[in-house]
């Protein structure tokens, strides 16, 4: 059996899988030829997500607590305030990505736990069925994005870099410290001892139990104390051999360009299906 017949009959298996073998990212149709044309992930600043811990400001009085981290001059007290959101928050960049699930026992013949088969997902993140999930080897896509952060250069104090799954637990934002700062030197380093995978997980890969249905994998990507104009800008990740697959949404428009990206200057054309949907239940078509 081939290599494309056989992950065919993977995405097609209603059970006996490795759950974790590959990741699933939903995008509009633009958002797919990018992605293709580009040859690179985008991602995406953490201040554009959609949970409220994410697209809010982060106060220091807030997220530190109240009179736990004062002011001295020169340093003013609302300077201090907002560092804490340019620093921590709106130097992160994410990617996010659905996986699959265990099937439920009474229904294990069904696809609906597939990865690429979340109807939510479908209409919330590729534009109503009109965009592409784009289906990623897990393995091959942290060693592409490792490789990225080798090429940047020297990591700074604070910068960190993470792939993991997303934790679906209620609980507040907090920054474990305190103190008395006249500079913002002082304050920056003091924050840069506090960024490690440990606060990693439970600042950036932590959300609500509301969103567990997304069952969300992310990369992360946090720059420490980015440069004013770089703020709130993505960043791109370039792949070669991760993408392994495209499914199409069942109201995908004119595939002309896709078709071609997907097969443009590659010995192995990535391989193409479309999601359909039969009295509700998910299935691919080639």
């Amino acid at each position: 059996m081939s290599r494309a017949a056989r992950r065919e009959s993977w995405l097609l298996s209603p059970s006996g899988f490795d759950a974790r073998k590959y990741v699933y990212r939903y995008v509009g149709s633009s958002g797919a030829v990018k992605t293709l044309d580009k040859k690179a992930l985008r991602l995406a600043p953490f201040a554009s997500m959609n949970d409220p811990r994410e697209s809010h400001e982060w106060r220091a009085g807030d997220l530190i607590g109240p009179g736990r981290l004062r002011a001295r001059s020169p340093l003013t007290e609302s300077i201090l305030q907002s560092e804490v959101d340019r620093v921590l928050r709106r130097g992160v960049r994410i990617a996010s990505f659905g996986m699959d699930r265990s099937p439920i026992p009474a229904q294990n013949e069904t696809l609906f736990h597939r990865g690429w088969a979340s109807a939510s997902m479908w209409e919330h993140y590729a534009d109503h069925h009109k965009g592409a999930c784009l289906v990623f080897d897990r393995e091959a896509l942290g060693s592409e994005y490792l490789a990225f952060c080798d090429s940047i250069g020297t990591l700074k104090a604070g910068d960190v870099q993470a792939i993991d799954d997303v934790e679906y637990k209620d609980s507040p934002l907090n920054v474990p410290i305190s103190g008395t700062f006249g500079s913002l030197a002082k304050f920056h380093a003091v924050l840069a001892d506090c960024i490690d995978r440990d606060s990693i997980k439970d600042l950036f890969l932590r959300k609500s139990i509301a969103w567990k249905h997304e069952r969300e994998a992310r990369i992360v990507y946090t720059r420490f104390n980015v440069p004013e104009l770089e703020l709130d800008n993505p960043t791109y990740v370039p792949i070669s051999s991760s993408l392994k697959a495209i499914v199409l949404g069942e109201a995908f428009g004119d595939t002309t360009e896709i078709l071609k990206l997907a097969g443009e200057d590659s010995p192995a054309p990535l391989e193409i299906y479309r999601c359909v949907w039969n009295l509700g239940a998910p299935n691919l078509r080639k």
